[in-house]
This record gives structure tokens, C-alpha cells and sequence, in this order.
């Protein structure tokens, strides 16, 4: 499975460009994220999927990880999200001189 690659829209997919739209007016206000929070089977992977493709279509780089059972470890979600966001060009080397670094001074940091 390709980690760092966005899915493409699957068929018969429900666009709902109303929260597509919430989204961008919530980042524009600053806001360093947007959390999704909703039950199993509700949408929530469909939604990331049709912003990132929304976002790309506006000229922006979505930045994608897909996490998969062996991942359910904060260490190794860590890893791969450094790992896409340095590609990017998103975080400093500056960032990782200390090796100890806690992971709440880490996202004080990027955020």
C-alpha cells in the first residue's frame, strides 16, 4: 500500500462540498488544523479524501499518510508524518536537533 499517496475518488462517492467549504473558512481563519471526529462508517476517510483533492484543484500541496493496523503506535504515526511533512519542506531540520524532544514540545513547535 502506497503510505503517502491521496486515494482517487472512488465512483458513486457523495460530495459534500458544504463541509469542504467549513473547512477552508476555518483554516483561513488561522486555525492550524481542522479535526474530524465521527463514528466508524461514517464518512470521515471519503471527506479527507475528496479535500485533498479539493485543495489540489486550489494549487495547494495535500500532504496524505495512511496509517494501517501496524502503525497503532504513536512513535510510528510520528515517523511517517515527519517524515512526509520534511519531504515537503513543511518542517525545519532545526526542529530534530534534540533526539529526546517530547512529542508536545515537538507540536508546539510546528503548530
Amino acid at each position: 500500500m502506497q503510505k503517502y499517496l491521496v486515494p482517487s475518488i472512488p465512483l458513486h462517492f457523495f460530495n459534500r462540498e458544504h463541509l469542504l467549504n467549513q473547512m477552508d473558512s476555518t483554516l483561513a481563519d488561522n486555525a492550524k488544523m481542522v479535526f474530524i471526529k465521527a463514528p466508524a462508517g461514517y464518512g470521515k476517510t471519503y471527506l479527507m479524501i475528496d479535500y485533498a483533492h479539493h485543495l489540489n484543484e486550489k494549487t495547494c500541496i495535500p500532504i496524505w499518510l495512511t496509517i494501517d493496523e501496524d502503525d497503532n503506535s504513536p512513535e510510528t504515526f510520528f515517523v511517517h508524518s515527519i517524515t512526509q511533512l520534511k519531504s515537503y519542506g513543511v518542517l525545519k531540520e532545526s526542529y530534530f536537533y534534540d533526539e529526546n524532544i517530547s512529542l508536545i514540545r515537538f507540536m508546539e513547535l510546528f503548530a
